[in-house]
């Protein structure tokens, strides 16, 4: 998420100038505050991703697409058009990061983060401490999404189980109103009866 930034992670991808204005009235419509709109990247979708294979930073030490999986070749294509992640080295220890980046820089590498977000950039000695530990966008948890679901599942059924209570009783008192109602018609209709036996007399 450092490595993107805010502004790229939650971006929009438009084919071309008329999807972006059809998504642009979409988003004026619904998200009043212009400040609060996303960033819309113009960009024309192809179904293979780009051949990074001979920008490879030469080094032994793991790329940004080493790390984060993306199968989608427009995400993948994006990122490399915005952010130049083909050229980003993760490195989990900050004096390793160090020692590779501002010592001896590997063809290729221009920039390189750690686990905690420290940023470090190739053949200077500039260098970012970071401060986000936990990812609030990009996450993978199998166990975390699964109890996510079950809980979810809990409450379709909690909520299915309320309309089943619900229906059962409002059945009983349509059975217990019609019951009443064929009451009253035999009591009116005995009082008719009564009504036309003294009419006669």
């Amino acid at each position: 998420e450092v490595v993107l930034g805010q502004g790229l992670l939650p971006a929009f991808c438009c084919h071309d100038q008329h999807d972006l204005q059809i998504l642009k009235r979409l988003m004026d419509k619904h998200v009043h505050r212009p400040q609060n709109q996303p960033v819309i990247i113009k960009q024309m979708f192809r179904d293979q991703r780009y051949n990074i294979a001979h920008v490879r930073p030469w080094s032994d030490q793991p790329t940004f697409f080493d790390i984060v999986e993306c199968s989608d070749p427009v995400v993948f294509n994006v990122i490399i058009d915005q952010r130049g992640v083909e050229g980003i080295l993760m490195i989990e220890r900050v004096d390793v990061a160090k020692r590779v980046m501002h010592i001896n820089t590997p063809h290729g590498a221009k920039e390189a983060f750690t686990q905690h977000g420290d940023q470090l950039f190739g053949g200077t000695n500039r260098f970012y401490s970071g401060r986000q530990d936990k990812a609030r966008f990009i996450q993978q948890s199998v166990e975390g999404r699964i109890a996510e679901v079950k809980e979810q599942l809990d409450e379709s059924r909690h909520a299915l189980q309320q309309q089943l209570q619900e229906k059962q009783r409002l059945t009983e008192e349509k059975g217990s109103l019609s019951r009443e109602l064929e009451q009253v018609k035999v009591q009116l209709h005995c009082k008719e009866h009564q009504i036309n036996q003294l009419r006669g007399e």
